[in-house]
C-alpha cells in the first residue's frame, strides 16, 4: 500500500480472496492517475478490507465488485456485492467495531458513508464519497 499506492493494493487483497474460490471479486479504477494522501490510500483500504470480509462472512455473496473513482475533486470507493441484504440498523448498532471503525477512517478522510441494503433482497451497495486530497509521493 504505502510503496506502490491503493490500487495495487486493492488488486492484491482481490487476488488473495479469489485464489481461496469463495467469493469471485472484481476491481476498476479509474482517474487514478496520482497518488492520493497516505491518509485517504490507508483508510480506504482498511473500509474495504472490513466491509469486503464482513460481507463473505455474513452475506453469502459469491460476487463482489470493489470500485476506485476519482475526479477532480472526489474520491469514490464503491463496493457492490450479489449478497443477502440486511437490517441496517443491526449493523449501526451492533456490538462489533466494524461499523466504528469504517465511520471513523470515513470522518478521518471527511468522507461520507452510506449503504444501500434490503433486508432479505439480494444486492448491496456501500459508498465512500470524500474530498480528493493529493500530496507528492517521493520514491528513493
Amino acid at each position: 500500500l504505502i510503496k506502490h499506492g491503493i490500487s495495487a493494493a486493492i488488486n492484491e487483497f482481490a487476488a488473495r480472496i479469489n485464489a481461496a474460490d469463495q467469493v469471485h471479486v472484481e476491481t476498476d479504477f479509474f482517474g487514478l492517475e496520482e497518488r492520493l494522501s497516505e491518509v485517504q490510500e490507508i483508510s480506504i483500504y482498511r473500509i474495504t478490507q472490513e466491509w469486503v470480509n464482513n460481507l463473505i462472512k455474513y452475506s453469502d455473496a459469491s460476487k463482489v465488485t470493489i470500485q476506485l473513482t476519482q475526479d477532480e475533486n472526489e474520491i469514490t470507493l464503491m463496493i457492490e456485492d450479489n449478497g443477502m441484504g440486511f437490517e441496517l440498523e443491526l449493523l449501526k448498532s451492533g456490538t462489533g467495531n466494524g461499523w466504528r471503525n469504517m465511520n471513523s477512517r470515513a470522518n478521518l478522510i471527511k468522507g461520507d458513508l452510506e449503504v444501500d441494503t434490503t433486508p432479505r433482497i439480494r444486492g448491496n451497495t456501500m459508498i465512500v464519497n470524500a474530498s480528493l486530497i493529493t500530496e507528492v509521493v517521493h520514491q528513493p
